[in-house]
């Protein structure tokens, strides 16, 4: 009976560990490109987007903040923005994120809409 214990151990860690080079080697592939094409921002939001799925926040924050710098005028950073943004418990970065998409975008597109429901929640 220990033998099955030992074995299940050593299956959890086995699959662990792959989990985590796996994890490692998606991250490495997806920051290399964002380097290599850094004003590509499909390419940035992708490498943002695999980095928040794995919890390593700041670094999210960091290819979001960086396609916001190339074009100001990108909702769907801003908006994953705040999204990280409250995550990490920064609530009022967030709230500064989503009154700007509310100021650069018209009633009638979705994210006006979202900006402020998020921000109603976050205020309240």
């Amino acid at each position: 009976m220990e033998n099955y214990l030992i074995y299940g151990l050593l299956a959890v860690a086995v699959i662990s560990f792959f989990t985590i080079v796996k994890r490692n080697m998606t991250v490495a592939k997806y920051k290399k490109m964002s380097e290599k094409y850094p004003k590509f921002a499909d390419i940035r939001l992708k490498t943002a987007e695999i980095l928040e799925n794995y919890g390593i926040y700041e670094d999210a924050e960091i290819e979001y903040m960086d396609v916001i710098k190339l074009y100001p005028g990108h909702l769907e950073a801003r908006m994953k923005l705040s999204s990280i943004y409250v995550k990490m418990k920064k609530k009022e970065l967030a709230k500064q994120q989503l009154k700007e998409i509310i100021e650069r975008c018209s009633e009638k597109k979705r994210y006006y809409h979202i900006a402020v429901e998020r921000l109603y929640k976050i205020e309240n």
